[in-house]
């Protein structure tokens, strides 16, 4: 399992990254050693060349997964900041348009619906 530091670092180019969660099948060593091979400029960068360097179906697995969701999740964030600009009158309006529509399983954070709602 990856270390605080660790985490602490890749959290000044990628803050949002859970990743605890994204890099639980990496040792800190591993980790090390994948940045050292490629010098990514984000988290993101160096996920895949972990995902390229693992022959463990069940790693590829959790790392495809929480790609696709983190780009399902921004995908929506876009619809979201949308719907906050034309159709949504309050944020109550919004939290229930994703509720219902967007994503019911993963209700948005109070910090992500201060940050869809700044209207002008």
């Amino acid at each position: 399992m990856i270390s605080q530091k660790t985490i602490d670092f890749f959290k000044q180019t990628t803050p949002k990254l859970d990743f605890q969660l994204h890099f639980q099948d990496f040792t800190d060593d591993q980790v090390r050693k994948a940045y050292a091979a490629c010098r990514p400029n984000t988290a993101w960068g160096l996920l895949d060349y972990l995902y390229d360097h693992t022959d463990d179906n069940e790693v590829k697995a959790h790392i495809t997964g929480f790609k696709d969701y983190a780009h399902r999740r921004n995908a929506l964030m876009r619809c979201a900041a949308i719907i906050a600009a034309h159709d949504a009158g309050t944020k109550d309006e919004l939290q229930t348009w994703w509720n219902t529509y967007a994503d019911p399983d993963n209700p948005l954070t109070e910090t992500e619906v201060q940050t869809i709602w700044r209207k002008d």
